[in-house]
């Protein structure tokens, strides 16, 4: 995934290195492959368990 989508998906601006799940497995989601989103570290962390638009 971070091969074929370089930047963040949150932000747009800095290198993915890390793959984020959109709702979190603490919060339902699975690992499947729609739940999951490139992410930078900042973002990863910022985001925490929270889910979109939550």
């Amino acid at each position: 995934m971070l091969a074929t989508h370089p930047l963040c998906a949150i932000c747009g601006k800095r290198p993915a290195t890390t793959v984020d799940h959109i709702t979190p497995v603490s919060r339902g989601g699975t690992d499947a492959p729609d739940n999951l989103q490139p992410a930078c570290w900042p973002c990863n962390q910022a985001k925490g368990n929270r889910t979109p638009g939550g």
